[in-house]
């Protein structure tokens, strides 16, 4: 009985043991498979992840070899590690003929020395100059305009970052980039700039033919005058020839500046106003001349009418208001007025209009003139009979129509 008991005993336990070893399998076994579930999704998301990277290197790989631009790495020696793109195209070069070649076999001779300055600039971190232009030579040594755009590569302790570090923890590695072709940009610029010169000579030409020609007019009439016995007649030649230099003097001024499209106003005012007073002279010599213009520039359809107006009225205070040789003064200022107008005033301390003359009904060439020239401004005059004479003239300016506002105002005396 006691065997009998004792093997039962050894059995139970036996079953218990037994069913504990399958209960631990069958965890295990549940354990393996979730973990072998948890492998197979990472194995899936590698293959996933690595299939993407195949793709994103073959897309990124597709457009560099397919670039329209250059794109390599220097070491830091200026040897090239790696070059792709249009360089067959563009250079006549191999990829595998340029690595391990300084960059410097490729410069156009001439350019050499500033393409070497550039690399040490960035080698030695003086500057952060990212891009600058340089002419490369083709396998058959023809000379090409490339834009150059490039990065530095750092080096810290542990590996490449993309952000500060240290200057201490800094090692130059070399640098990558693209080479952008823009041989056709700068050869249509020389063109552009040659035309323009071009141009430019042919425009000095024709203002320096119009004056010539106005000259020319202006001395016949003087060779005529003086054949002529009337004083009025004469008189008339006379204004004549003034109104022809005046317009003369225009196109003196344009054939000497630099800006054929503009004229300095207040240094043509100057230089007309010495003209008048000089065909007006010994009368003109106790007369002070004061000009208030400054930094104003002018186009020639408006400096034309401004310096004809101008001519016609300093001359007619030089004639009628100071008589007998009287002293006085003349002011001529112009300056910009209610933000797209200009304004012209000429005034004088002579003895002034009178109250039963019209200047506007004035049967004289000049005042006809001047009425005509400011009609033609699109503009307005105004005489203010105070103390002598004080012609205003208010007329559009003739940038305000393209919104510009570069004109400014000043006093600057001479006489």
């Amino acid at each position: 009985m006691k065997i009998k008991r004792q093997r039962k005993q050894a059995e139970d336990a036996l079953q218990v043991a037994h069913e504990e070893i399958e209960r631990c399998i069958e965890e295990r076994t549940a354990e393996l498979t979730r973990t072998n579930d948890e492998l197979n999704r990472e194995i899936a998301e590698c293959k996933k992840a690595e299939e993407a990277l195949k793709a994103s290197e073959k897309k990124y790989s597709t457009l560099i070899k397919n670039s329209p631009d250059i794109i390599y790495i220097l070491d830091a020696k200026g040897n090239f590690r790696f070059a792709a793109g249009a360089i067959k195209s563009l250079l006549g070069f191999t990829a595998e003929e340029l690595e391990g070649n300084h960059f410097s076999s490729i410069i156009y001779p001439e350019d050499v020395n500033k393409a070497e300055w550039r690399f040490n600039e960035r080698r030695t971190g003086r500057r952060a100059t990212k891009k600058f232009e340089v002419r490369l030579s083709t396998k058959e040594g023809k000379e090409k305009h490339f834009d150059i755009r490039y990065l530095n590569v750092e080096l810290h302790a542990f590996g490449i970052y993309d952000k500060p570090i240290s200057a201490k923890d800094k090692k130059f590695l070399g640098t990558y980039g693209v080479a952008r072709d823009i041989t056709e940009r700068k050869q249509a610029e020389e063109q552009i700039k040659a035309s323009l010169k071009e141009k430019e000579l042919l425009l000095k030409e024709i203002h320096h033919r119009v004056r010539n020609n106005m000259q020319v007019i202006s001395s016949l009439l003087k060779l005529q005058s003086h054949h002529i016995k009337d004083k009025e007649a004469l008189a008339m030649f006379g204004e004549s020839q003034a109104r022809i230099r005046a317009m003369a003097l225009i196109h003196e001024k344009l054939y000497r500046s630099e800006d054929f499209a503009r004229i300095d106003f207040a240094r043509y005012v100057r230089s007309l106003a010495r003209q008048v007073f000089a065909a007006y002279s010994p009368t003109s010599s106790a007369i002070h001349l004061t000009v208030h213009i400054k930094d104003l520039f002018l186009d020639i359809n408006t400096a034309i009418p401004c310096g004809l107006i101008l001519n016609e009225l300093v001359s007619n205070s030089l004639k009628h208001g100071f008589p007998e040789g009287g002293k006085g003064e003349i002011i001529i200022s112009m300056h910009p007025f209610n933000n797209n107008e200009l304004e012209l005033v000429v005034s004088d301390t002579g003895i002034g209009f009178t109250e039963d003359i019209d200047f506007r009904a004035t049967e004289t060439l000049g005042m006809q003139l001047v009425a005509t020239l400011v009609g033609q401004l699109e503009g307005t005059i105004e005489l203010n009979r105070g103390e002598g004479t004080t012609f205003t003239i208010t007329f559009r300016h003739p940038e305000s129509k393209e919104g510009r506002q570069q004109n400014g105002n000043g006093t600057d005396t001479g006489g």
